[in-house]
C-alpha cells in the first residue's frame, strides 16, 4: 500500500473513531445538558408568568377623569320637572344575601327613579365585556356611567356608578386619598339639569378602615362648597355617631332626607345616606330585599325656591363645583 493510501485509511479511521466517540459523549452527557437547558427555559417562563399574574392581581387607583355626558342609547328626558326621585344603592357587585349574583334582581329595585347612585359596581370581566353600570342602564332604559376607583388585570375593575333619566352636562371623577395601597375610593360629581336649574349630585363610597375619616372629611368639604341645590349620596361607612359626620348633619341647610325611616334604619344604625341642600323632602323610603347585602334607599325631593345668590344654569358656570 502506498504512503498516501495508508494516510487516507488512517485519517478515515480516525474520523470514524471520532464520530463514534462524539456520539458516545452525547449519549453520556448531551441529553443531560439539553434537559438542563429545557428545565431552565421552563423555569424562566414560569417566573415571567408569575410576575405578570402578580402584576395583574395588584390593585391600583383608577385616577381622576371628567366628561360632558353619560353613556346612553337614547336622548335624556326633558328636565322641566322640579320634583325628582333619587336613590342610593350599594349593589355588592350584584351579589345578594344568598351569594347569588343577579343583576336582574338589582334592576327590579330601580323603577320610577330619575337618578340612582350605585356603589360596589364591577367593571368588565373576561366572561362579561360590559361593566355593571352599562348592563343596568340597558335593563332600566337609563343613561349610565361607570366611575371606577380601582384597576386590576389592566382594566377598570371596581367603583361607583350612576343611572340617570336627567340630562347630565358635566361629570367629574375624583380619586380620594389612600394610605393602605388598596381599597381605593373616589367620588363622582354630576351637574344635572332639573326644572331649569343645575343640580349638583355627589356619589361616593368611603373606605371603612384606616382612610375612612380622611376621605369623609374630603367629601364633606367638597359637598359644603357646592352651590345649592346639591345632593350627597352613597355608602359612607359611617353612622351619625361619628363626630365628623355629626358635624355635617348639623351644618346649616343640610337635611338627612332619610331621618324619619323606621327604627332599624335610623341615623345611628345606618351607613347609607342621602343628604340634600336646597330641596324639600316630599317622601322617603327603603327597599330591603335579597338583591344585595345593603337596602336601597330613595327619596322624592322638590326644588326649593332659588335664592338671589344662586347663579342661573349655564354651561359656562358648570366648570365650577
Amino acid at each position: 500500500m502506498s504512503t498516501a493510501a495508508s494516510r487516507s485509511v488512517t485519517l478515515s479511521n480516525s474520523h470514524d473513531q471520532g464520530t463514534v466517540n462524539l456520539r458516545a459523549h452525547r449519549r453520556a452527557t448531551g441529553g443531560k445538558v439539553d434537559g438542563r437547558r429545557w428545565r431552565g427555559s421552563i423555569a424562566l417562563i414560569a417566573i415571567a408568568t408569575c410576575a405578570v399574574a402578580l402584576r395583574g392581581l395588584d390593585v391600583r387607583p383608577a385616577g381622576s377623569a371628567a366628561g360632558t355626558s353619560l353613556d346612553s342609547r337614547r336622548a335624556p328626558r326633558a328636565s322641566t320637572i322640579d320634583t325628582i326621585r333619587v336613590a342610593t344603592f350599594n349593589i355588592r357587585g350584584g351579589k345578594g344575601r344568598d351569594n347569588r349574583r343577579d343583576l336582574d334582581r338589582i334592576a327590579a329595585c330601580l323603577p320610577c327613579m330619575h337618578l340612582v347612585g350605585l356603589n360596589e359596581v364591577h367593571g368588565s370581566r373576561l366572561w362579561s365585556p360590559d361593566d355593571q353600570a352599562k348592563r343596568l342602564g340597558e335593563r332600566t332604559n337609563c343613561s349610565w356611567l361607570f366611575a371606577p376607583s380601582e384597576q386590576r388585570w389592566w382594566r377598570s375593575y371596581f367603583g361607583n356608578g350612576v343611572l340617570s333619566e336627567l340630562p347630565v352636562h358635566e361629570w367629574r371623577r375624583v380619586q380620594l386619598e389612600s394610605t393602605r395601597g388598596r381599597g381605593f375610593r373616589n367620588y363622582l360629581l354630576l351637574h344635572a339639569s332639573c326644572g331649569g336649574r343645575t343640580v349638583r349630585i355627589a356619589i361616593t363610597h368611603i373606605d371603612r378602615v384606616a382612610d375612612r375619616r380622611a376621605q369623609l372629611k374630603s367629601v364633606i368639604a367638597m359637598y359644603l362648597a357646592l352651590p345649592e341645590p346639591a345632593i350627597l349620596m352613597g355608602d359612607l361607612n359611617t353612622s351619625s355617631n361619628d363626630t365628623v359626620l355629626a358635624g355635617l348633619l348639623a351644618a346649616p341647610g343640610v337635611v338627612d332626607v332619610l331621618a324619619h325611616l323606621p327604627a332599624a334604619y335610623q341615623p345611628g344604625r345606618r351607613i347609607d345616606w342621602i343628604l340634600a341642600r336646597g330641596f324639600r323632602t316630599l317622601a322617603a323610603g327603603v327597599h330591603d330585599s335579597a338583591a344585595s347585602d345593603h337596602p336601597m334607599f330613595w327619596a322624592e325631593l322638590q326644588l326649593a325656591t332659588p335664592t338671589a345668590e344662586e347663579p342661573p344654569m349655564s354651561h359656562a358656570s358648570m366648570g365650577k363645583p
